[in-house]
């Protein structure tokens, strides 16, 4: 199994000869896990990704922060 993203973009400026334009796509493929074969049984294991730990610290900062202006607003 594996996660996998993709995105394209494109877009062009100008009329007639300077008229320009481009684009450009790109592909990212990551393992989710892998199959552990142990006393005759398989078990998919997933692996983390650093980005699951991101996410997660980034909502703690946020509610954090949240916290703490509520926190000042009520003591006014």
């Amino acid at each position: 199994m594996a996660k996998v993203q993709w995105g394209f973009g494109g877009g062009g400026m100008g009329q007639g000869l300077h008229e320009r334009g481009g684009g450009g796509g790109g592909v990212r493929a990551v393992p989710a896990g892998f199959i552990e074969i142990r006393d005759g049984q398989a078990e998919f294991r997933h692996y983390r990704d650093a980005s699951d730990f991101a996410v997660i610290a980034g909502a703690a900062a946020a509610a954090f922060v949240l916290g703490f202006f509520v926190a000042s607003m009520r003591r006014d």
